[in-house]
């Protein structure tokens, strides 16, 4: 998702996603069309480690609405946030891409005002470009245009 910086590498910038929260079917703010920084702020926030690109956007998020948060769990993985909100251990702050396919009981919502963050796609510089990562860009490329967020 985010840009890596390797002098062996390249990167394209293919589009952008936002983060979203994902939390239990039967917690009070699940049954709201999206959620603000401020319905966030007083909850139980499972977040990624807070020097990794996903971390840097929740702190955006609240920084942006001037608001303090309290992150219950910090965690390496987006998906090992979503495991413990699977739990019920509190709200998971992921991207929109990890947040695709939620598991039986949890449920994706948008954050209003949520930062944006851009999809890159990574290959190595010292060898041309194979057809199978030129089919991978425009695979990605249109399931970013066809998607609904």
């Amino acid at each position: 998702l985010f840009p890596v910086e390797m002098p062996a590498l390249s990167a394209t910038m293919l589009g952008q996603g936002q983060l979203v929260a994902m939390l239990p079917t039967s917690h009070a703010l699940a049954d709201r069309a999206e959620l603000s920084a401020s319905d966030l702020a007083r909850e139980a926030l499972i977040s990624v480690e807070r020097d990794s690109p996903h971390g840097r956007t929740v702190d955006d998020l609240f920084r942006a609405a001037g608001l303090a948060y309290r992150v219950l769990t910090r965690v390496r993985f987006a998906e090992t946030a979503v495991a413990l909100a699977n739990e019920g251990l509190g709200i998971a702050l992921v991207d929109e891409f990890t947040a695709m396919s939620p598991p039986t009981g949890l449920r994706a919502l948008p954050i209003r005002h949520a930062p944006k963050f851009g999809v890159y796609l990574h290959w190595n510089r010292e060898k041309p470009r194979s057809r199978q990562v030129s089919g991978l860009e425009a695979a990605i490329r249109t399931a970013l245009a066809g998607r609904t967020s």
